[in-house]
């Protein structure tokens, strides 16, 4: 089943920041995939939704 909903840059924020939370402190190989799935399905590439949660500041600075 594919379904499509919409979050604010709010909700979104924290969905991200969910998944990061829980990539790290799994060691479930099937969790880590389904993880990675869900990223897939928000449109990012495996772990590129890192750079996602730097603040943009250090963005700059790291450039």
């Amino acid at each position: 089943m594919e379904r499509t909903i919409k979050l604010d840059e709010a909700s979104y924020g924290y969905l991200i920041q969910m998944l990061q939370e829980r990539y790290y402190s799994t060691v479930d190989v099937e969790e880590l995939r389904k993880i990675n799935e869900i990223y897939k399905a928000l449109g990012c590439k495996s772990e590129t939704w890192l750079s996602m949660m730097e603040p943009k500041k250090n963005q700059k600075e790291n450039k």
